[in-house]
C-alpha cells in the first residue's frame, strides 16, 4: 500500500519539477560576489555548461564582451543582454532580475534571474534589417535611375520635339504673315502647334524640374502652384514659403518638390477639395513642408495596402522612402469627408 504525500512534500515534488521543467533559465547568485549558487537544467543549456562548473562561475563570467560587468547588481526587467556560450558563441537573452529575501528578517540573501534564449528571433530581426536594408539601396538606386532618365527624355522634349515643334509653328507664321492669307484653318493650325509646344514644355517640366537647377526651390514651388492653380481655378491654393533654400541639399530640394507635386495631383485628381493650404520652413533643425486640404480624405491604411500593389505611380509609399532616404520622416493623416492632411520633415 503506498504512502500519502503530505502538503509538503507534493509542494517540494511540485516546485522541483517545475524549475526543471520550466522552458526559461534560472539562476541564483549572491548579492555580494555575484557568485552563481543555483542553475537549473535550461539555463545550462543554454549556455553549454554542466551544473558543477557553473557553480564555480560569478554571473559576469556569462557576459559578451562589451556588456556592463556590474550588470549584476542592478534590477533588470526583461531586458535583452548579450551573453556567450562555454564556446564563445554569441547568446541573446532576455533577462529579469529580482531580489530574493528570506521571509523572518526581510534580509537580501540573493538575486534570482530568469533567462530566455531569444537568439534565433535576434538573428532573424538582424537578417530582416540587413534585408530592408539591402532593398533600401536598391530602391533609392531605381529612384536615382529614374530621375536620371526621366532628366534624359526631359531634354529631348525640350531640345529635340519642343525646338521643332516651335519652328515649325514660327515657320508657318512667317510663311501666313508674308502670303497675306487670311485662312482660319491656318490659324487653327498655328494655335494647334502653340498649345502642343505649351504641352511638350510642361511634360518636360514635370519630368525634371529643371527649374530647381536654374532659380531655385522656392521658385519651383511657387511655380507648380501656379501650374496647378492654372489647371483647377476653382481651387484655393494658399501658401507660406519661408526657406533659406542655400541650407538644403539638393537631393532634399527634389524631394520636398516630387513630394508637393505629387501630393497635388493626388488633390486635384481626387479629393473634390476647393481649399489647399502648403507651408513650409524650417523647424528644430529640419526644412518642414505642409500640405492639407479639406476634401474627401481617405482611409490611410486602405490607401497605403493598394499603393504597396505598385499600381499607383510615386504613391504615398514612395513619398514615403523619398524621404527616409534623406532620413525625414513622413506623416500623413485623414478622414472621411474630413480632408487630409502631410507632413514632411527633413533634417538640414
Amino acid at each position: 500500500m503506498s504512502q500519502k504525500l503530505s502538503h509538503a512534500e507534493i509542494d517540494f515534488y511540485l516546485l522541483k519539477a517545475a524549475r526543471e521543467t520550466i522552458q526559461i533559465g534560472l539562476m541564483i547568485t549572491g548579492t555580494e560576489t555575484g557568485r552563481i549558487h543555483y542553475v537549473n537544467s535550461k539555463l545550462c543549456e543554454i549556455f553549454d555548461y554542466p551544473v558543477a562548473a557553473l557553480l564555480e562561475m560569478k554571473f559576469s563570467g556569462l557576459l559578451y564582451e562589451g556588456e556592463d560587468p556590474d550588470l549584476w547588481k542592478h534590477d533588470i526587467s526583461n531586458n535583452v543582454i548579450k551573453f556567450k556560450s562555454r564556446k564563445g558563441a554569441l547568446i541573446w537573452g532576455l533577462m529579469s532580475s529580482r531580489r530574493i529575501q528570506d521571509e523572518p528578517k526581510g534580509n537580501e540573501v540573493g538575486i534570482l534571474y530568469s533567462i530566455s534564449d531569444i537568439t534565433p528571433r535576434k538573428i532573424a530581426e538582424n537578417q530582416l534589417a540587413q534585408s530592408q536594408k539591402k532593398l533600401r539601396h536598391l530602391t533609392k538606386k531605381l529612384i536615382d535611375a529614374q530621375e536620371a532618365e526621366r532628366k534624359r527624355i526631359a531634354v529631348e522634349l525640350h531640345d529635340g520635339i519642343g525646338s521643332n515643334i516651335n519652328a515649325v509653328r514660327l515657320m508657318l507664321e512667317r510663311k501666313v504673315a508674308k502670303s497675306g492669307i487670311r485662312d482660319q484653318e491656318l490659324a487653327g493650325i498655328v494655335d494647334m502647334l502653340k498649345n502642343v509646344s505649351n504641352d511638350t514644355r510642361r511634360i518636360s517640366r514635370n519630368l525634371h524640374p529643371s527649374v530647381l537647377e536654374d532659380i531655385g526651390l522656392v521658385a519651383a514651388f511657387q511655380s507648380i502652384i501656379r501650374e496647378f492653380n492654372y489647371l483647377k481655378p476653382d481651387i484655393l491654393f494658399r501658401h507660406q514659403i519661408s526657406i533659406d533654400e542655400d541650407r538644403i541639399d539638393g537631393s532634399a530640394k527634389l524631394t520636398l518638390y516630387r513630394i508637393l507635386q505629387e501630393a497635388l495631383n493626388n488633390i486635384i485628381r481626387h479629393s473634390g477639395a476647393d481649399t489647399v493650404d502648403i507651408t513650409c520652413g524650417f523647424n528644430n533643425g529640419c526644412v518642414e513642408l505642409e500640405i492639407s486640404d479639406n476634401g474627401s480624405g481617405f482611409d490611410v491604411d486602405d490607401v497605403l495596402y493598394f499603393e504597396d500593389t505598385n499600381i499607383a505611380g510615386l504613391g504615398m509609399l514612395n513619398m514615403k522612402e523619398r524621404t527616409e532616404f534623406c532620413q525625414g520622416t513622413f506623416d500623413v493623416s485623414s478622414e472621411i469627408n474630413n480632408g487630409t492632411r502631410l507632413c514632411v520633415s527633413i533634417p538640414i
